[in-house]
């Protein structure tokens, strides 16, 4: 029996000293965990909903007698961490689809842009083949969307023009302040 006595308490003992291995084995990981902000500046992850197309229409006397204006709201839409300015430049004059040869010159158009939601257009700007500022001081922001206004005055150039489809490609591109 006291053979007995003295296993139970050695497997006691045992016990005792195996639970406080298991507790000392217990590991602590330290973790490091880095956000680094890097600057970006562009159109937006969230497309812009606004036409890609834009299309005037001259086929009656009071579309070649007087002014046209076009609106697209939402037309660009912007991401950026830095106050920016957003550009316009164009590939070139107006090119006719069925005759290219036959051309419009591109200072028939005159582009202006605001905020979505804001009260008034800014500045009309000609597009030319060398980027110009449509719109200016844009804080950053983590999406902006920007409604555009396309207008032709009347003029004698588009009544003497060949009657086809012109186009014209304008890009928008976003710069740092």
């Amino acid at each position: 029996m006291k053979k007995n006595l003295i296993t139970i308490a050695l497997l006691m003992v045992a016990m005792v000293l195996t639970s406080r291995d298991l507790k000392a084995q217990t590991l602590v990981r330290q973790v490091k965990v880095n956000v680094e902000l890097k600057d970006v500046i562009g159109v937006g992850p969230d497309g812009p909903t606004g036409s890609p197309i834009v299309d005037f229409v001259y086929e009656t006397v009071s579309d070649y007698n007087g002014n046209k204006s076009v609106t697209v709201p939402s037309q660009l839409n912007v991401t950026s961490t830095k106050a920016y300015n957003v550009l316009i430049k164009a590939s070139g004059d107006f090119i006719g689809q069925t005759t290219a040869a036959k051309t419009i010159p591109l200072t028939i158009l005159k582009v202006s842009a605001k905020t979505s939601g804001g009260s008034t257009f800014g500045p009309e700007v000609v597009p030319t083949v060398a980027n110009q500022i449509i719109y200016t001081g844009a804080p950053a922001t983590l999406s902006q969307s920007f409604d555009l206004l396309y207008k032709i005055d009347k003029n004698a150039v588009l009544l003497t023009a060949d009657k086809q489809k012109y186009s014209t490609d304008l890009i928008y591109s976003i710069s740092a302040q």
